[in-house]
C-alpha cells in the first residue's frame, strides 16, 4: 500500500482514538515557510546546514529478542558516503494544499535521482535514457549497472545506459507479488494468492538467457490470517525472508527459511506487546546485508500518543541482535539504507495540527539519518515522496 494511502488510514485511525479517553495532544502551529516554486533546477541544502542530534527518549526499548554481549555496529567510514536516491514523488511547496498527503489527489508522480547530499535532482529518464517518466516499482541490482522495472504485462532488465537487455512477458503469472535481482542476470518472483489469508508463497527464477521461469521454493509460513506480506531473497539466493502482519495496526513478524532444506521458518522478530487503546504498526522496510549474513530491519509503532521508530541489526540466525538508532517523535512508513548501510533515507510531511511531529522538522521533503553520528538532517526540501529506493553506485562526494 503506498505512503499515502497508510497516512489517510493513520488519520482516520487517530481521529477515531482522539474520540477515545486517551490524553488529548496539544496541536503543533502550522510552520511559517516561504514556499519553493515547482523547477526541475534545484537549489541544495546548504552543506552548513545544521544537523539535529537524534532527541533522547522516555520510551522503554523494545527487546524483541535477548540482545547478546555488546557488538560492534556497522558504521560508515570516516570519508562521507555517497550514493544516489531514488524516489517517486512530485515538488510540494508546503503551501500547496494537494501536497497534504490525506488531501484526494489524481496526480501522477515522476521518478527522480538525486545525490544523498541534494545535489544533481534530475529525473530519472534523463539519467537513464528510455525509461518511462513513472515508475512506481523499480529494482537495481547489486552493482547498480541495472535495474527492472515492471509496465503492465511485461517485466525489463535494462543496463544503466538505457538499452534493453530482456524484456518478460509475466502476463501469464497471476499475483506476482514482488520481485528482486538475483546477482546480475536473473529476477527473483515472489507468487501469492492475494485472496488466500494464508502465508503461502511461490519462489520463482528467471534470467536473461533462460525462456522459463524455473521453480526454487514452494513455502508455507505459519499458518495466520495475514494482512500483509513481503519477500526478500539473500544475495547468495540460499534464505528467504518474509515480514509479515497479521492485520491493520497488529502484530508484525520477521521469519527466515533456508532454501533446500526440511527445516521450518524461523522467527526472528516479534513486535513487542503494549498495552494501547489505539495502536498503528506500518510494516516498515528491511534488507539483507550483501555478505547474507546481516538483516536490517526497521520496526515502527504509534501506541496511544506515543511513536517511535527502532532500528534493528541482527544476523540471519537472530543472534547478535543490535538497536543501531531509536527516532521518536514521527511515523517513517518507508524509507531505504544506503549501500553500507550507514544511512537511512525517508520522507516527512509536517501536518498542520498534527498529533506527531519531528522536533525541528517544519519543512516537507526528503530526510537522511545518519547511524554513526545519530544525527538527521533535511537534504532534499518541499518534495512529496511515496518509494524510495537506494541505487548501489559510486559518486562523487
Amino acid at each position: 500500500m503506498p505512503p499515502r494511502a497508510l497516512l489517510l488510514t493513520l488519520f482516520s485511525l487517530l481521529a477515531f482514538a482522539a474520540c477515545t479517553s486517551a490524553p488529548a495532544i496539544t496541536p503543533t502551529a502550522a510552520p511559517t515557510v516561504t514556499p519553493i516554486q515547482p523547477t526541475l533546477t534545484h537549489t541544495p541544502v546548504p552543506s552548513t546546514a545544521t544537523e539535529t542530534a537524534l532527541p533522547p527518549t522516555e520510551t522503554v526499548t523494545p527487546s524483541p529478542l535477548p540482545p547478546t554481549e555488546t557488538p560492534t555496529i556497522i558504521v560508515p567510514t570516516e570519508t562521507p558516503e555517497a550514493w544516489r536516491i531514488v524516489f517517486l514523488g512530485k515538488t510540494c511547496p508546503i503551501t500547496v494544499t494537494s501536497c497534504d498527503p490525506f488531501a484526494p489527489s489524481e496526480d501522477i508522480l515522476t521518478s527522480y535521482s538525486v545525490r544523498n547530499n541534494g545535489k544533481e535532482l534530475q529525473l530519472l529518464n534523463q539519467v537513464i535514457p528510455n525509461l518511462p517518466p513513472s515508475l512506481p516499482q523499480i529494482r537495481f541490482s547489486p552493482s547498480g549497472e541495472r535495474l527492472a522495472y515492471r509496465e503492465q504485462a511485461d517485466l525489463f532488465v535494462v543496463n544503466s545506459d538505457g538499452t534493453e537487455v530482456r524484456r518478460f512477458d509475466v502476463g501469464q503469472i497471476p499475483d506476482i507479488r514482488d520481485f528482486d535481482f538475483l546477482g546480475e542476470t536473473c529476477l527473483i518472483l515472489y507468487i501469492t494468492n492475494s485472496t488466500s489469508p494464508t502465508n503461502h508463497v511461490t519462489v520463482d527464477r528467471i534470467c536473461v538467457e533462460q525462456s522459463e521461469p524455473q521453480r526454487l521454493a514452494e513455502i508455507d509460513f505459519p499458518s495466520e490470517p495475514y494482512r500483509r506480506r513481503f519477500y526478500k531473497i539473500s544475495p547468495q539466493g540460499d534464505k528467504l525472508l518474509a515480514y509479515v502482519q497479521t492485520a491493520e495496526g497488529g502484530d508484525i513478524s520477521l521469519y527466515v527459511k533456508v532454501l533446500g532444506e526440511d527445516d521450518p521458518p524461523h522467527q526472528l522478530f516479534h513486535s513487542p506487546t503494549r498495552e494501547c487503546k489505539f495502536r498503528y504498526q506500518p510494516l516498515g522496510p528491511f534488507k539483507w546485508h550483501a555478505n547474507g549474513e546481516g538483516i536490517e530491519l526497521l520496526w515502527t509503532s504509534l501506541c496511544d500518543n506515543q511513536s517511535e521508530n527502532v532500528f534493528y541489526q541482527m544476523s540471519w540466525e537472530g543472534e547478535g541482535v543490535t538497536i543501531k538508532a531509536m527516532f521518536p517523535g514521527i511515523i517513517i512508513q518507508g524509507g531505504d539504507w544506503s549501500p553500507s548501510n550507514g544511512e537511512f533515507a525517508f520522507w516527512y510531511y509536517p501536518l498542520e495540527g498534527g498529533s506527531v511531529t519531528i522536533p525541528g522538522g517544519d519543512i516537507s521533503g526528503l530526510y537522511l539519518l545518519n547511524f554513526k553520528t545519530k544525527t538527521w538532517k533535511l537534504t532534499l526540501p518541499e518534495f512529496l515522496v511515496e518509494e524510495i529506493v537506494a541505487w548501489p553506485v559510486e559518486t562523487d562526494s
